[in-house]
């Protein structure tokens, strides 16, 4: 069985901004619609157990079980015991098969994000303030805000313009003006959208106003239809099947055309490898 791999999209914003009801909402839409939907949970603490103390896969792991599956019919759970943290582009790849996976967090993950502002949220209304202030003054989506708050914002080595078309260096004026404004940073810091950001999903004006300025779209964080219409149309695996014909007589060929050797390997081989991914 050929097991495809799974287009993904992280859903990210801070602490407390509704990503797990959003994402909630997101599944069940796509999943009336008929999509198998996968899911990725990060989870920031260290150590945490899906098992119960005392029932059976519990006492394998216990008598040192690196990794123990748990199988009923109809499902399945798995326990691992890792080096370190797993790189969500590794999860990814060990769940093929989905018309698509939704992330909740892995900011830094490479995959595309979708953020959320949530106004009854304060860490997200200071981003907002920032976003949109970034956006009327052309700062990069990739601007680099690790320095938020101490020593200003960051230098104009640190912003890239190639990152997007309006983006321009911030004098060291603007920088001190900033940094005394906003000295909250660690709410915010690291938290910002950036070149990754594919679309906001928000409340608040400002954060919308400021999207729409660079150029990504802006959702009513009530609009759950509609961030499901741009996930389907963006990020789920198209509806495509595909038949390779590798038959006939071979008159003219002498042998079967599919086993035809093409730079070392049959051709047959190539053509599905090659249509595979689709």
């Amino acid at each position: 069985m050929i097991k495809f791999p799974s287009p993904a999209v992280s859903i990210v914003g801070r602490h407390n901004s509704g990503k797990t009801t959003l994402i909630e909402k997101l599944i069940a839409e796509l999943v009336g619609r008929g999509l198998d939907v996968g899911s990725v949970k990060h989870h920031s603490h260290v150590g945490f157990d899906i098992d119960i103390p005392g029932k059976d896969s519990w006492r394998h792991r216990h008598a040192g079980a690196s990794e123990t599956v748990i199988a009923a019919p109809g499902q399945m759970a798995r326990i691992k015991t890792t080096d370190g943290e797993a790189e969500c582009s590794d999860i990814v790849a060990s769940m093929p098969g989905h018309d698509v996976v939704i992330v909740e967090g892995y900011r830094k993950s490479g995959l595309p994000t979708i953020e959320i502002m949530r106004a009854g949220n304060k860490a997200d209304a200071r981003t907002a303030e920032v976003f949109a202030e970034g956006a009327r003054k052309g700062w990069a989506l990739g601007t680099d805000f690790t320095q938020f708050g101490r020593g200003g914002m960051p230098h104009a080595a640190d912003v890239h313009p190639d990152d997007h078309p309006v983006a321009q260096p911030l004098g060291k004026d603007e920088e001190d003006r900033l940094a005394c404004t906003y000295p909250d940073h660690d709410d915010i810091s690291n938290k910002m959208p950036t070149a990754a950001t594919v679309a906001v999903v928000t409340d608040i004006p400002m954060a919308a106003q400021a999207a729409k300025i660079y150029g990504i779209p802006a959702f009513d964080i009530n609009d759950v239809a509609g961030l499901a219409d741009y996930v389907e149309a963006h990020f789920v695996r198209p509806r495509v099947s595909m038949v390779i014909q590798a038959g006939g007589e071979s008159r003219r060929m002498g042998r079967s055309k599919a086993t035809v050797p093409f730079c070392g390997r049959p051709l047959i081989c190539r053509l599905v490898e090659r249509l595979s991914p689709v």
